[in-house]
């Protein structure tokens, strides 16, 4: 069974808008001399382990060399994940879109940001 943040990029692998703008997704930190756009994910609120139904908060921030580019990147994000229902490995999770805003850029690289924060709802697989 996947944890939620390979359901989550598994997700965002397979819709059609994200992939038309990029296939590239890494967590935490951006690779040095990385090709944009892509995005870097990290789970920003997890679970306790003692609860069975959690609801961890995903920060998706979405890059790119225009901010137009990460604009479109973060809607194409929010499309994916808004209000959705889905099954990835196993792992059958709802989500929506929490908030919505600009990084900060790195103005030194011509690099933009548009986060997105994705909550998620899931019941833990019993060990």
């Amino acid at each position: 069974m996947s944890t939620i943040e390979e359901a989550a990029v598994s997700h965002l692998i397979t819709d059609a808008g994200v992939a038309a703008i990029t296939t590239k997704h890494h967590p935490l930190v951006m690779p040095q001399n990385a090709v944009l756009p892509l995005t870097v994910y990290q789970v920003i609120s997890g679970p306790p382990d003692f609860i069975d139904h959690v609801n961890p908060r995903i920060q998706i921030a979405c890059w790119a060399v225009s901010y137009s580019v990460a604009v479109a990147l973060g809607n194409a994000v929010r499309a994916a994940m808004h209000m959705q229902h889905a099954t990835v490995s196993g792992l059958h999770f709802q989500s929506m879109v929490v908030n919505e805003m600009d990084g900060n850029p790195d103005l030194d690289a011509g690099h933009f940001c548009r986060i997105v924060d994705v909550k998620f709802f899931y019941q833990k697989p019993l060990t």
